[in-house]
């Protein structure tokens, strides 16, 4: 019943704001779609009414919020005008940025290679992973100068999904991907699917909110073009994880075989809202209230006020495992019930807020819709801003599409043609 009443919201949102990237609409169709695949494709995992209903509350409150954001809405033709060299400035941070992330990886792999006395070959990048994976579930963190080289890689991704949805080349199309080779290159040296995921979001974010401001509600987020690079996306990251969990395993003594444990890859990519419902049923009413120190997980750890932890794990009877508590489970253990309803409240408003400036043709709210729409993109895994990085991003992409709409203000825009994926 309140999956019914989830996707009947999401249907009625998208006909009354006509797209599915009204922030309304679009945190309605992610959880609706993401809770059904989780019933469909692992009805063995335990799901409890209260979860469900919980999440419908949730995503109800940044409903309310948009749409009372957007009674302030602007009617004006989209804002189609980007000057040509705004394309040739976003492009050139987006490589700068990648640039400084993959001297992060090379620093880090050199190191690690010459740590552990493995050859710069094949096998040893291969073996390479599952050192790596032992260190990190040991306690042992990178280095701080190849943290903050890593941490580049964010604002590469935000800005490389603005370059793409204002791009007038195949080049800076493929320029503007840039972001992907540091993500998968990392993802494979550390053996994290964050590594690759995360950045995805953050690219898809960027892409989203400029699709608003050169095109508005004409943009349909289902066509042709847009599914099949779905289903392309889908297939090569069910590639990528597979071949990480290859690597957290493989040692020099055995050959390196890609094998599908499809316990592990169904409790990565649904186990969450088992895993939240879990949570609910069991520990939710004994949590202490720890106002921020879990969605703002890495900041009050940077700042001191908090000790890393980590999370238990959920055991299913597959075989399969799940550590993965889904955005809504930080924000009740922060700020309880009523409070978590709060701030989806507040961030459904801000959400729809950026996006009636967008329509209105202000760009430089393009990095609070962009921020917007990733962290619902992550919600069903976590809270986005338990890392540091994405909020770098999101900051530099504000004040770079400052500066971007300054240059090209008071001067004879080129119309873009409109580009879709």
């Amino acid at each position: 019943m309140p999956l019914t009443f989830l996707a009947a919201l999401a249907m009625y949102a998208r006909f009354l704001h006509r797209t599915w990237l009204h922030p309304a609409a679009f945190p309605l169709l992610v959880w609706s779609g993401f809770i059904a695949a989780s019933l469909v494709l692992a009805p063995d995992y335990q799901v409890s009414g209260l979860a469900v209903w919980a999440i419908l509350g949730f995503t109800l409150a940044a409903y309310l919020g948009a749409a009372l954001a957007g009674k302030q809405e602007f009617h004006s033709e989209p804002g189609t005008k980007v000057e040509g060299i705004a394309r040739a400035r976003l492009l050139l941070w987006v490589l700068l940025f990648s640039c400084a992330a993959m001297g992060g990886v090379i620093w880090f792999t050199a190191g690690k290679l010459a740590e552990y006395d493995l050859s710069p070959s094949w096998s040893g990048l291969l073996a390479l992973g599952h050192l790596v994976s032992v260190d990190r579930y040991s306690g042992i963190q990178e280095p701080l100068v190849v943290r903050v080289l890593w941490m580049w890689i964010f604002p590469a991704a935000v800005l490389g999904g603005v370059t793409f949805a204002v791009a007038n080349s195949r080049l800076q199309k493929y320029l503007s991907l840039a972001a992907i080779v540091p993500a998968l290159a990392n993802g494979f040296v550390e053996t994290t699917r964050a590594s690759v995921l995360i950045p995805i979001c953050c690219w898809l974010g960027g892409f989203f909110s400029i699709k608003i401001y050169t095109v508005g509600c004409g943009y349909r987020l289902f066509n042709r073009q847009t599914v099949t690079v779905a289903a392309v996306l889908v297939v090569l990251l069910a590639s990528v994880f597979l071949s990480l969990d290859a690597l957290r395993v493989f040692t020099p003594e055995k050959d390196f075989a890609v094998e599908a444990d499809n316990a592990r890859v169904k409790a990565y990519s649904l186990g969450s809202l088992s895993f939240f419902s879990n949570w609910l049923d069991r520990e939710q009413t004994s949590a202490a209230v720890t106002f921020g120190g879990q969605t703002f997980r890495s900041l009050f750890e940077l700042l001191g006020l908090e000790e890393r932890k980590t999370t238990p794990e959920l055991s299913f009877a597959d075989g399969g495992v799940t550590n993965i508590p889904t955005a809504f489970a930080s924000l009740i253990q922060d700020f309880t019930f009523p409070g978590a309803f709060f701030v989806c409240l507040l961030t459904g408003y801000a959400g729809g807020r950026a996006f009636g400036r967008i329509k209105q043709g202000d760009l430089t709210l393009g990095a609070a819709l962009a921020a917007y729409y990733t962290l619902v993109l992550f919600s069903p895994v976590t809270s986005l801003t338990n890392y540091n990085g994405p909020i770098l991003g999101w900051v530099l992409t504000f004040f770079i599409l400052r500066s971007v709409r300054k240059r090209c203000s008071g001067q004879s825009l080129l119309t873009v043609e409109e580009s879709t994926l």
